[in-house]
């Protein structure tokens, strides 16, 4: 965080996000929808002083099907938050081990691509 941050963050925010097995019906193809975490700063932004980074500790391997963080490269330069359905065609999975760390600027349009339901027979 210090690399991202510099010497002056403290942790604010600290939750858990659980995937169940079959999506929702009201899902789309991304659940949640893409947004920059860095939203509750007005825009335009500056990336070069990020006000808000993000960690994700993954629990369980991370893949597409299996709902993965997804995220849109280089956006975070944008210095907005994307518009509805203006992320989802560039976003691109983390697919990474559990056990893995993946941290990113809040200014980076980030959502999750939806579970993709397994057969259970």
């Amino acid at each position: 965080m210090t690399h991202m941050l510099g010497d002056g963050h403290r942790l604010s925010v600290s939750d858990g996000w659980i995937k169940w097995q079959t999506p929702d019906s009201w899902e789309q193809a991304s659940s949640p929808g893409f947004y920059a975490d860095q939203s509750v700063v007005p825009a335009p932004w500056n990336w070069r002083l990020p006000h808000i980074a993000n960690m994700n500790w993954t629990l369980t391997d991370y893949t597409r099907d299996d709902g993965a963080l997804a995220y849109v490269p280089g956006r975070h330069r944008e210095n907005r938050p994307p518009e509805l359905g203006e992320a989802l065609p560039r976003a691109v999975p983390v697919e990474a081990p559990k056990g893995s760390l993946v941290m990113f600027l809040g200014g980076l349009w980030h959502g999750a691509y939806r579970k993709k339901p397994r057969d259970c027979g």
